[in-house]
């Protein structure tokens, strides 16, 4: 699975950057999950077990799709032809990798109840991470 197909541009075909897109990410496996998290953090619509249930999905599809992304790194065919960007694809996917790691590792699912709004406060770097990882790699890819 080559790189294009988990950066897709946007749903609406605009540029990166306009139409309906928020934080950038619109179009994106990985930043849409980042909003949806975000949303689930902060919808009146969902409280208690709801809440964190959700939230528990979204982790482990932001997980599944940072795998699918790592694995993308290696077969871009643009990617294999630029082994500095391939590189610096890599360590930007493992640094947010981290970042979500130490968020899952500090905050295990059984404590998201308790205390919920310091959880969702403690994730928005997280969130933005993903944000600012899905622009990066979306202005990458254009100037491959």
């Amino acid at each position: 699975m080559a790189l294009t197909n988990l950066l897709p541009p946007a749903a609406n075909g605009a540029p990166i950057g306009k139409g309906s897109e928020r934080n950038g990410t619109a179009g994106c496996g990985l930043g849409r999950t980042g909003q949806h998290l975000n949303e689930a953090q902060t919808s009146p619509g969902l409280s208690g077990g709801d809440r964190v249930k959700v939230v528990i999905e979204i982790r482990a599809r932001l997980i599944a799709q940072i795998v699918l992304l790592n694995s993308a790194i290696a077969v871009d065919p643009r990617l294999q032809a630029a082994p500095d960007q391939a590189r610096a694809f890599a360590d930007r996917l493992t640094a947010l990798r981290m970042k979500l790691a130490g968020l899952q590792a500090k905050w295990r699912s059984s404590e998201l109840t308790e205390k919920f709004e310091i959880y969702a406060m403690e994730s928005r770097p997280v969130v933005q991470a993903i944000a600012d990882f899905v622009h990066w790699a979306r202005t990458a890819r254009r100037a491959a």
